[in-house]
């Protein structure tokens, strides 16, 4: 909190006004740049067909994204995620969250309101899990393979048809 006010140019009582303790912030903050993602996440599913490539991409998207934007992948790189930070990835708010942040996944999967937050909270956990722990590295084609074989049946979504290469 003291870095925070220092950086800020404010006193720390200044910044306990706003902020109760250092959770708090840590919400805050993740709340705000959250804001950023969700609306690119939207952007990048609109550039996608089935509902199996916006899954696929939508993972891959955020997977790629936290890790360059300023303040996500600071708060990442710097182990600022503590165990609460991270236990809220799956928490009914963040589920809420990612499921705006999907609404055209949401919408092409067909999925019913209990089959979305499920849904949902897979592909948390299962980005969460290529965060945390990103061994065994993959390519982008590579992880996106293993998205297809694993996370698209996972998610009852049928596979899309290869994509044909133009004759020539």
């Amino acid at each position: 909190m003291a870095a925070v006010a220092e950086i800020a140019g404010v006193s720390r009582p200044t910044v306990y006004r706003y902020f109760a303790d250092r959770r708090a912030l840590l919400e805050a903050t993740l709340f705000y740049a959250g804001r950023s993602l969700a609306d690119a996440i939207g952007g990048e599913l609109r550039r996608h067909a089935s509902p199996a490539e916006k899954a696929i991409e939508a993972v891959m998207f955020v997977h790629t994204q936290i890790p360059r934007d300023p303040v996500l992948g600071a708060l990442w790189g710097a182990t600022l995620l503590d165990a609460f930070a991270i236990a809220g990835i799956t928490r009914p708010t963040a589920v809420a969250w990612a499921r705006h942040a999907l609404k055209d996944l949401v919408q092409a999967a067909g999925w019913s309101p209990d089959e979305a937050d499920e849904a949902v909270e897979l592909m948390l956990r299962m980005l969460l899990s290529l965060l945390a722990a990103p061994e065994p590295r993959r390519s982008d084609a590579e992880l996106r393979a293993f998205l297809l074989r694993r996370l698209v049946p996972a998610l009852a979504l049928p596979t899309p048809a290869p994509r044909r290469k133009p004759s020539s």
